[in-house]
């Protein structure tokens, strides 16, 4: 019987840790998230200066993501052993394509290497999860761990996140049990085992990501309100060796951790420490592409944000568990430091100020994130954590409570075992661990149904960071000469590019079009809510009809459309012949007949055929320009002069309503000199167009 209970722990962390794996580790290269690429290239790097002993360049990010830029060149390394050996240097992941050289000069896929980084980054973040079972079951009990433990690990963000090789999901993991850690050492007896794992995970989330550092401030409060209510219990002195001590010693094991995991801190860490500084307050300053919210597009979305990302991205399940927490604990609380048996998991007063200790963690992780402008419902996942560890206890009482209940009813029969079954089973499974089911293998696309689900999402909260790219990637890639295709995308490298065989072309918000001498465009959800690159573009494809649409969850996260097809209906549907001023020609060139619209609203793709007659001999180009009343040049296409050219001319967004004359220049291909019209003209304005307002 000893044997059995002293095994029991180990078998339930064992259990539990197969419980984090099984819904992370499958299908694990079915899509890419749109940060990925960036920071699988930086893994490279980061592979490459280790293998060249160049410490310095372990320095990749800001954030600084050395635990995930370990995990994404271990992933590397796995596949590619030789790869430092073999490439030819750093590839700068904002304007370099490190995917084109690693698909050139190997046999080896980026897909394939993101997979295997993705791998270790899932074993890590299961493996700390489940020790995480150790300090919750000395602080709550044996089933209250458990349980709490199998919330946080069937929960649909916490599983989106922690599949993926970027720093969100690995520092949030590491923050969170650095953190029960931390509470199992100041109310489970000061153990300094605790307080030594603790700091160790407190460097790693340092490591990691930069808001890991709020850690010092919250133990710090915790510890300063722990020897407040113990002052007078103890001697000031030993209260000082104990918890200053132990606070003291916790962050110098994490300092050390970071300093000796991260080479570029051994040659340079002022420089080091000044570059982060700079970079991260150029950082957290506000967004590069606007945010959404509320049907809004917005560059800080403003205090309610978190408050209704927490709503929107977390179960029934956990709302239900934290508010029975809340109340369980405020009953409890009257009985102060005095230990009541009606309520386990809160019948003893350290396990009531562990609980505090949770709420206080959300509540100023929350308040401490909410004051930057960027702000994405990831950087909360700390919170969402905390909130589902909470919720546990909050089934865990309820279970229990059932349990006794039926236990003095029932006496020796198994009605109070299966009373804790039957709540517990409740709340983690329809309720929470089930939902995941419906988003399988996405996550990303769950959303609260007490919220109405993806029903509502779309019209408050920013949706899609890459989920449904890889359809529309893979149907791209079953068209006819698909590896000759361009398509362009938001999100094109990586989410796309991994999974279409031709080329990706990115859009960058505010931009002209690039896609209008392209084979396929393809739009994405939140690309539309926040009318990237314009309103006018987002307007022009929403009157298309989409070759492909991916829905996931019943949101269309990505549709593609055939422009050439599109360009073609644009002629021939709307485009109308306009007269052109007799004899318009350029010896032996005529220009017989001028196709086009007569208007245009700012941010259109205006078409323009021109017909010739006589020889073409490839040496003359022709300019098409539109021009303001004011002699301000607004487009301008360039194309070789052909029987029958037919232009796709970009208005641009802020072209002023108002009429324009469109001129046509003919030009020596070689020279670029302008060949005179037959009236002596070098530009000759062709027609007027009307740029309506919006």
């Amino acid at each position: 019987m000893n044997k059995t209970r002293a095994a029991l722990p180990i078998f339930l962390f064992l259990a539990l840790l197969l419980a984090a794996l099984l819904p992370r580790t499958a299908a694990l290269d079915q899509f890419v998230t749109a940060d990925e690429h960036k920071w699988i290239t930086r893994s490279a790097n980061f592979a490459y200066a280790l293998g060249h002993g160049d410490w310095i360049h372990t320095y990749q990010r800001e954030h600084p993501a050395v635990t995930t830029t370990w995990l994404g060149a271990l992933g590397l390394i796995t596949v590619l052993p030789e790869y430092a050996a073999t490439a030819p240097g750093y590839f700068n992941p904002d304007v370099e394509d490190w995917e084109h050289w690693l698909r050139a000069n190997t046999q080896v896929d980026p897909l394939t290497v993101l997979k295997w980084g993705r791998i270790w980054t899932v074993l890590v973040v299961a493996l700390v999860l489940a020790l995480t079972f150790f300090p919750l079951r000395r602080l709550f009990g044996t089933l209250s761990a458990a349980v709490a433990v199998l919330f946080v690990a069937w929960s649909p963000m916490a599983i989106a996140y922690s599949r993926q090789v970027q720093p969100d999901g690995l520092h949030s993991f590491f923050m969170y049990a650095a953190f029960v850690f931390f509470l199992s050492w100041l109310y489970g007896g000061l153990h300094r085992r605790n307080l030594l794992l603790s700091g160790m995970l407190m460097g790693l989330g340092w490591l990691t990501k930069t808001p890991v550092l709020f850690l010092v401030p919250i133990g710090g409060l915790l510890v300063l309100a722990e020897w407040w209510r113990q002052r007078r219990l103890m001697t000031d002195r030993l209260l000082l060796r104990s918890l200053l001590g132990g606070y003291v010693l916790w962050g110098a094991i994490a300092g050390l951790v970071f300093f000796l995991l991260w080479p570029a801190l051994w040659l340079d860490p002022i420089g080091i420490f000044g570059k982060m500084y700079r970079e991260m307050s150029a950082y957290i300053g506000g967004h590069v592409n606007p945010n959404y919210f509320m049907g809004q597009v917005t560059q800080d979305p403003g205090p309610l944000f978190y408050p209704v990302a927490i709503f929107f991205r977390t179960t029934p399940a956990v709302l239900l568990g934290v508010v029975t927490a809340v109340i369980v604990l405020l009953a409890q609380s009257r009985h102060k430091d005095r230990p009541s048996a009606a309520w386990p998991p809160l019948d003893a007063p350290a396990r009531r100020r562990a609980l505090w200790g949770l709420l206080a963690f959300a509540l100023f992780f929350t308040l401490f994130m909410t004051l930057p402008a960027k702000k994405f419902d990831r950087y909360l996942l700390p919170t969402f954590l905390i909130l589902d560890t909470i919720a546990g206890l909050g089934w865990a009482a309820l279970a229990m409570r059932a349990g006794r209940i039926f236990s003095d009813a029932a006496k020796a029969s198994r009605k109070p075992l299966l009373a804790v079954l039957a709540v517990t089973v409740l709340g983690l499974l329809p309720l929470h661990a089930l939902l995941n089911l419906p988003n399988y293998p996405y996550y990303l696309t769950y959303f609260n149904p007490l919220a109405r689900g993806s029903r509502t999402a779309p019209d408050v909260l920013f949706v899609g960071w890459g989920e449904g790219l890889d359809e529309a990637g893979r149907w791209l890639s079953r068209q006819p000469d698909a590896e000759k295709k361009r398509a362009v995308a938001w999100y094109a490298g990586g989410p796309l590019s991994y999974y279409f065989a031709g080329e990706s072309v990115g859009v960058i918000s505010g931009s002209r079009m690039p896609w209008l001498d392209v084979d396929y465009v393809v739009t994405y959800i939140n690309q539309v809510q926040r009318n990237i690159p314009t309103k006018e573009a987002i307007d022009f494809f929403a009157r298309q009809t989409p070759v492909f649409t991916a829905t996931i969850s019943g949101m269309d996260m990505a549709k593609v459309y055939d422009m050439r097809a599109i360009v073609a209906k644009l002629y021939q549907e709307v485009a109308s012949p306009v007269d052109i001023p007799a004899g318009l020609a350029w010896p032996p060139m005529t220009l017989t007949t001028l196709r086009t619209l007569p208007q245009a609203p700012p941010g259109s793709v205006l078409p323009v055929e021109l017909a010739w007659q006589g020889p073409i001999d490839g040496t003359r180009r022709l300019s098409l320009r539109l021009i303001a009343q004011d002699g301000t040049l607004v487009a301008q296409v360039d194309d070789g002069l052909e029987v029958l050219n037919t232009i796709r001319m970009f208005v641009p967004p802020d072209a002023v309503p108002g009429d324009y004359g469109l001129h046509l220049m003919v030009y020596d291909a070689a020279s670029l000199d302008p060949i005179f019209s037959a009236d002596g003209q070098p530009i000759v304005q062709v027609t007027t167009i009307m740029v309506e307002g919006n």
